[in-house]
């Protein structure tokens, strides 16, 4: 399962534990995958399908494992 994972993912880019990482840190830290910047995009709008721009906990858990 992907769920502890993705939670230790979520910590790197949110140490201080605040539940929301901003699209700067999302960004810094996705690039580093590797991956295009369009596919980059949207994993972006995958996560954040409402537009808050942010991530936070519970959008990391509802929309990246499934």
């Amino acid at each position: 399962h992907s769920a502890p994972l993705i939670k230790y993912c979520f910590y790197k880019v949110d140490p201080g534990n605040t539940g929301r990482v901003g699209p700067t840190e999302a960004a810094l830290f996705l690039k580093k995958s590797g991956l295009p910047d369009i596919t980059l995009g949207k994993i972006w709008d995958l996560a954040d399908p409402d537009g808050k721009g942010f991530l936070d906990k519970q959008v990391r858990s509802s929309h990246m494992t499934s």
